[in-house]
Formats: C-alpha cells, sequence, structure tokens
C-alpha cells in the first residue's frame, strides 16, 4: 500500500531488506511508474483551453485524461514538459507542451486550438469611456513632464530651506528633556492630590460617585442659590411650627381657615359667663349678710 498505515510485511521480511516495495522489486506508484525507465510518468492532466481533435470532435477545457509526461527540453532554466494523451472519441495521439516564453500550453500534434480570445484594437472598436490616467502617471510615461517635476521640486525645496532651519533652531532651543519630565511629573502629582481629595470628599458624603473638579461658574451658582434662602434661627423655627400645630386642623381642609377667623370670638365668648358667675356670687354672699 502506498498510505503511511495498514502495511502487510510479509512473514519472510527483515529489516534488512529494506522496504516492503523494495523486497518486492516494485515502485512506490505501482502503475504509473511503469516506464520510469524512459523518463515517462504518467499522471492525471486536465485540458487548459477548448480545442479540437483532428476528427473535428470538440474537446472541453478541464476535461482529465492520463497522459504520459516526460521533459522535452528547457527554456533557459526552465524544463519544458510534454504531455501525450489520445481522443477518448478516435484514439487520436494527442501532443501538447509548456511555452515558458508566452506563459502558455502549445499543440505540437492531433488537434487545435479553439480560439476564444477577443482583441477590441483587431476588430477596430472605438472605446467610448477612456480610462483617464493620473497626473503621476502621465508625469511617469512622459520624460519631459518628469523633467519639469523635477525642477519644480528642486525650486520649492530651496524655497522650503530657510523655515526648516528655524523649526530646527527653535526645537534646539526647547530641548531640554530633563525640564520637560520635571513638568510633566509634576502636573501628574498635583492631579493625583487633586483625585485623592475628590474621593476623599464623595467617601465623606457618603456618595459613591467620582466627583469632577470645581468650577468658578459651579460656585457662583451655588451662592446665588444660597443667598436666596432667608436665615431662621432654632428658636424661631421652633416657635412657628407649635403654633402652626396649634392653630390647624389634624385632619387639614377648610376648619382650619375657619378656626382661624373665629378663635379670638370663642375666647371674648368663653370669659363672658366666668365673670357673671362672679358678680352673681359677691351678690347672694352680700344677701346673706343683711339676713
Amino acid at each position: 500500500e502506498r498510505k503511511a498505515v495498514n502495511k502487510y510485511y510479509p512473514p519472510d521480511w527483515e529489516p534488512k531488506h529494506g522496504s516492503v516495495n523494495k523486497y518486492h522489486g516494485q515502485h512506490p506508484l505501482r502503475e504509473r511508474a511503469r516506464k520510469i525507465k524512459q523518463g515517462i510518468m504518467i499522471i492525471r492532466f486536465e485540458l487548459p483551453w477548448n480545442m479540437y481533435c483532428d476528427c473535428g470532435r470538440h474537446l472541453a477545457k478541464a476535461r482529465r485524461y492520463n497522459v504520459e509526461k516526460s521533459q522535452w527540453g528547457n527554456y533557459f532554466s526552465t524544463k519544458i514538459w510534454q504531455f501525450k494523451f489520445r481522443c477518448h472519441f478516435c484514439s487520436n495521439e494527442i501532443i501538447l507542451r509548456t511555452d515558458p516564453e508566452n506563459r502558455d500550453y502549445a499543440i505540437v500534434k492531433g488537434g487545435k486550438r479553439k480560439n476564444m480570445e477577443w482583441n477590441p484594437e483587431n476588430e477596430q472598436m472605438v472605446d467610448i469611456n477612456p480610462i483617464k490616467k493620473s497626473k503621476a502617471e502621465e508625469i511617469r510615461e512622459d520624460p519631459f513632464k518628469m523633467l519639469e517635476h523635477k525642477n519644480k521640486d528642486k525650486e520649492v525645496g530651496k524655497a522650503s530651506i530657510p523655515h526648516l532651519q528655524e523649526l530646527q533652531d527653535f526645537q534646539e532651543r526647547r530641548y531640554d528633556d530633563y525640564g520637560l519630565l520635571s513638568k510633566a511629573r509634576k502636573n501628574f502629582r498635583e492631579e493625583k492630590k487633586k483625585k485623592i481629595s475628590r474621593v476623599a470628599l464623595s467617601n465623606g458624603m457618603g456618595l459613591d460617585l467620582n466627583l469632577l473638579a470645581s468650577n468658578a461658574d459651579d460656585l457662583k451658582q451655588a451662592e446665588s442659590v444660597l443667598l436666596k434662602r432667608k436665615s431662621v434661627s432654632v428658636k424661631e423655627h421652633t416657635r412657628n411650627m407649635k403654633r402652626k400645630l396649634k392653630t390647624e386642623s389634624l385632619f387639614g381642609g377648610k376648619n382650619d381657615m375657619y378656626r382661624k377667623k373665629i378663635g379670638t370670638k370663642h375666647r371674648v365668648v368663653r370669659g363672658r359667663p366666668r365673670s357673671n358667675l362672679k358678680s352673681r356670687v359677691l351678690a347672694a354672699s352680700k344677701s346673706r349678710t343683711m339676713i
């Protein structure tokens, strides 16, 4: 077998005999290598294009045949291979060869190629939508334009030399690794301290939020809100709350307004019976003394 597994080793075989194929005196490719001594290998080949046999039958592209492959010659250092097979209609011998010069195949014997190539130049056709070339392609193809473009580039380069020199001098004056690094580290430390203070303030207020840095506009808006609110002492606030509880009804509604209006009258009416009772008691005590 040609596979890497399930090989049969006969009982009389020993490792000193080499491989099983060598022991049996046969090639690993079996029937495909029956003409290997003549330099011919039998392979499976597909037709690269449509063609006609000498018998007139059409042989379709990609049809497969068992062909005899052999080396015919060389094109410089590239080998030229020859493929020999027979037509399946008439058993006519057909020979193809590789054509490295034209990067194609060529028919040597037994048939002709079906020409299916189309070239608009041969048909004398006019392209109504010609492809416009870019400016770079035009400059690349035209030597005079290329020379003119190079001269313009040189002029632009000469004109930009003073500006480039000025930039280079400015960079050399500002070039200070230690100063730039120390400044960056200082800014980083200040920003880190501010962040730690904001986190501490957020934790102190019981907020699980990332507070942003304070702003002047935010401070002004907060001050305006605080100034609109009237400042009242604790005692005055307590007195007002007690007065409100005494005057308002437990259930609320219209009785509150009625009680506010007639509250003073009730006090006056309730006071009159007390004064009449006192006068009556005094009059009764005087009449008893007189008797």
